[in-house]
Formats: C-alpha cells, structure tokens, sequence
C-alpha cells in the first residue's frame, strides 16, 4: 500500500512538471519573435530573454530552444557548473548559460555561433563553428514538430 501511494505521489509530480513545461514551450511558440529569422548573434535575438528566464526558472532543463523550417537554431543550454558541458561546448570555466544559434548564411553554408555568458548574463567570450554537424532538421523531434501545430513530447536524446 505505501509503495503504492508513494507511486501516486511521484506520478502526479512528473504530470505537473510535465504540464509546467508545456505551458512553457506554448508561451514559447506564440512569443512575436520566436519566428523572427536568426540572423548575428543570440543575444540580440527577440527569444533569447525568454529562453533565458525558463533556464533560470527550471533548474531541471538541460536546455531550451526553437527550431525553424529552413535549418535555422536558437538554443540556451544551462551548464549548472557541469565540467561535461563546458568541455562538449569548449566553454570557459565561468560559463553559467550558452547561447547557441545556428543559421544558415547567404552563401547556403551552415554557421554556428555560441555566446557564454556568467550569472550576470555578462558575455565572457564567443565562438563560431563553420558547417557544424548538428542539423536540428535531422533530429525526430524536428520532424514530429513540422507534422502538428501541437506542443509535441519527444524521447529524451543523449
């Protein structure tokens, strides 16, 4: 019985997390800039606020961000003092967020630009990639989001 009740307590936990965070990816999509093409930097781009304050406000995302049909990436990763993260992401060792964007240039290549940012959101340093590997069009839920207007759930990835 108290094994019981102690699953009934746990399960209505992940269903109030979960919905929590499908608001928060609703409020996401329906930001007027969340659409706006990703061109420069992260930090100037109108999501980038947003996808900040719900790394901030939910210590148990790894990270947040929008995906757009022509390839285009806009991503806050939280490091949470994670020497795995800041080593795969070849960030300096104060780094608190990174913002990455990935866009595609004029010329069709692919760019990719990470921003590292402290506590203070103060920038430490920056670094491009030239035709990264990571194409968020490959991915599943990419594909899943492009066939429905509905908040999608997706497996978790490693």
């Amino acid at each position: 019985r108290l094994l019981g009740e102690i699953a009934g307590r746990v399960g209505d936990e992940v269903r109030d997390q979960m919905a929590s965070l499908f608001e928060l990816a609703g409020l996401g999509a329906s930001l007027p800039g969340a659409a706006e093409q990703v061109h420069g930097d992260a930090v100037e781009h109108p999501v980038m606020p947003f996808l900040l304050q719900a790394i901030r406000q939910n210590p148990n995302l790894y990270a947040v961000y929008v995906g757009h049909t022509n390839g285009d990436f806009i991503q806050a990763i939280a490091v949470n003092g994670d020497r795995r993260i800041l080593d795969a992401n070849r960030a300096p060792p104060r780094t608190h967020v990174i913002m990455r964007m990935i866009t595609v240039e004029a010329d069709g290549e692919r760019r990719e630009r990470r921003t590292f940012v402290d506590e203070k959101s103060a920038v430490i340093d920056h670094l491009v990639i030239d035709r990264p590997e990571y194409d968020p069009r490959a991915r599943a839920w990419y594909k899943s989001a492009l066939e429905t207007d509905a908040i999608i759930l997706s497996e978790p990835y490693r």
